[in-house]
């Protein structure tokens, strides 16, 4: 499963359009991963019952959506381990502290050939230590 919650620039929340709470979401630029699903799914979470933004970009690539949102471009919903980084650093801000999951995730796959060689245990439990530090760091249960 991934959390996700909304993202923006810093500059954003002294903007003229106020975020004070989820239902401000459709006023601003609003940038899906994809397809709209992610973020009508997360507003009706939060009870917002008109999910059309003002304004949208729908960007294939994540690193490009995380560009666009620093940039001030608009409001990602971005994946908590996606962000984090960018969130410690203040390059991006969270203007709500409400994070929802959503079915999808990252998957580790290899092939069998390859399981007994040196270095695949050693990777696959330095992998599972970085989200058990992630969902530490951004207290998920």
């Amino acid at each position: 499963m991934l959390v996700l919650t909304p993202v923006c620039a810093p500059s954003l929340l002294e903007g003229p359009v106020p975020l004070r709470t989820p239902a401000d979401l459709i006023n601003h630029h609003l940038i899906h991963e994809c397809e709209s699903m992610r973020w009508r799914r997360w507003l009706e979470q939060e009870g917002v019952l008109d999910t059309t933004p003002k304004s949208s970009t729908t960007l294939d690539d994540c690193t490009l959506i995380m560009r666009e949102v620093i940039n001030g471009a608009g409001i990602a919903l971005a994946d908590t381990m996606m962000a984090q980084d960018l969130l410690q650093q203040g390059k991006l801000v969270t203007p709500f502290s409400a994070r929802h999951t959503y079915p999808a995730g990252i998957y580790l796959h290899q092939r069998r050939s390859i399981g007994n060689k040196p270095g695949t245990g050693l990777f696959q439990d330095w992998l599972l230590a970085e989200i058990a530090d992630h969902k530490r760091t951004m207290g998920i249960g």
